[in-house]
């Protein structure tokens, strides 16, 4: 794909999402350098301008949106965290019991366990650290 077409879709990408500001206890979304392909590109600037600060401020869908990428990479959009993706499952569990549904816990029981024992204990450590920091960032 050239260079032009990529720049066109990220340009539409970044007219159909509003920059949502990112809270500043959060680190820069964890995307790709350089995309191959329009969906890649119009996924990150979807994933960056949108759900990872979203996922930040307490959204719940913002939070499912990281789950996801952050476990299957989102098109390539996304670097591949999978520790990160269960984590983020286990704050959706806790901060949003209420409005998690059975999807949730499915999905859960696949992003986590297909870690190792070491690898769920450093995704319970991210999330409580991460529940903390969405916490403290709430008016």
């Amino acid at each position: 794909m050239s260079d032009a077409t990529l720049q066109q879709a990220r340009t539409e990408a970044e007219a159909n999402w509003e920059q949502i500001l990112l809270p500043k206890y959060a680190p820069e979304a964890p995307v790709t350098g350089l995309c191959q392909d329009a969906m890649c590109e119009t996924t990150r600037v979807k994933f960056s301008r949108s759900d990872w600060p979203k996922a930040w401020r307490g959204d719940y869908q913002g939070q499912r949106n990281a789950a996801y990428c952050r476990t299957t990479g989102c098109d390539g959009a996304v670097i591949i965290d999978k520790i990160d993706g269960c984590a983020w499952r286990l704050v959706i569990g806790s901060m949003n019991a209420v409005a998690a549904q059975d999807v949730d816990a499915s999905s859960l029981v696949s992003d986590c366990g297909r870690l190792n024992e070491t690898s769920r204990e450093m995704a319970a450590t991210k999330a409580d650290t991460y529940i903390t920091m969405i916490k403290r960032g709430r008016p």
